[in-house]
């Protein structure tokens, strides 16, 4: 009996509603899913009509009608090229972002300085005075792709298939392309706390469907025992100068040297750590 439950256990797809609304068709809806999935690979793919069915279990009829609806999508062309010639689709996301829009799948955003302003870095304290340098570099999310945003996942917090849900991640992520710079940082700062804390991480796909990374747009102190803090890794044993002040970062506090005074409190180090983050 287990070894006939094992041949029906086969890999799965990941289907989305969403994309059954958009393409007006449940078969429309799967090949959709499936096409988002080999995207997050890269934008241009070949894919033979024989290995989409062999994937997503379409009869040939389904296949045709479902093409025929993909086809009419604003941000997917599908073309034949080559001798012989093959099928190729390709995926437009500034388009796909606007038929989301369309379809009212996301908030429209807010009009916004896109100018970034100019960040001071506090650097760590070589002499009697604290030394700040200019950074003028734009952070935009032309960069920031789906692909880019799961390798970061799984190089920085968990490499597991099942935490990775690679297929189902992928279209939660490309349903908020206006928040790919939002869940970089997120991941950023979620990679600093579960290395400090050993905790068992999030699964990327709940870590985006519920907005977790909305809650770490700050770094995280984590917190031990009655309130102490758990300082991050690469701040420990780094020297500061804040407001003529100066500290060093220890691993369950900061330390200051002039008063040979030790704050552990997890509040006051999480707004140090801010502060020294935002500098």
């Amino acid at each position: 009996m287990k070894h006939i439950l094992k041949q029906l256990n086969q890999k799965p797809i990941a289907y989305y509603p969403v994309y059954r609304e958009i393409t007006g068709s449940t078969t429309g809806g799967i090949l959709l899913s499936q096409l988002m999935y080999w995207f997050s690979k890269k934008d241009k793919i070949f894919k033979t009509d024989k290995e989409i069915m062999e994937e997503t279990f379409l009869t040939r009829k389904e296949l045709e009608n479902a093409k025929k609806l993909i086809k009419k999508l604003d941000f997917i062309t599908v073309s034949r090229e080559g001798l012989p010639a093959k099928t190729y689709y390709e995926i437009d996301w500034n388009e796909m972002l606007s038929s989301l829009h369309h379809w009212g799948k996301l908030e429209k955003p807010k009009g916004e300085n896109t100018t970034p302003p100019k960040v001071k870095t506090l650097l760590p304290q070589t002499g009697k005075h604290s030394i700040y340098t200019e950074n003028t570099t734009e952070n935009t999310t032309e960069s920031i792709t789906p692909s880019s945003i799961i390798s970061f996942y799984k190089s920085n917090i968990s490499s597991k298939n099942q935490d990775i849900q690679e297929p189902s991640s992928f279209n939660q992520i490309s349903l908020r392309k206006d928040d790919f710079e939002k869940i970089m940082k997120g991941l950023e700062n979620y990679a600093k706390y579960i290395s400090s804390t050993g905790r068992k991480p999030e699964q990327l796909f709940f870590f985006i469907r519920n907005r977790i990374y909305l809650d770490y747009q700050e770094e995280q102190v984590a917190v031990k025992g009655k309130n102490e803090a758990i300082v991050p890794a690469d701040l420990v044993g780094k020297r500061f100068c804040i407001d003529g002040e100066d500290i060093e970062f220890q691993e369950d506090g900061y330390l200051k040297i002039a008063k040979d005074w030790k704050v552990t409190n997890a509040e006051n180090v999480q707004q140090l750590v801010n502060l020294v983050r935002g500098a």
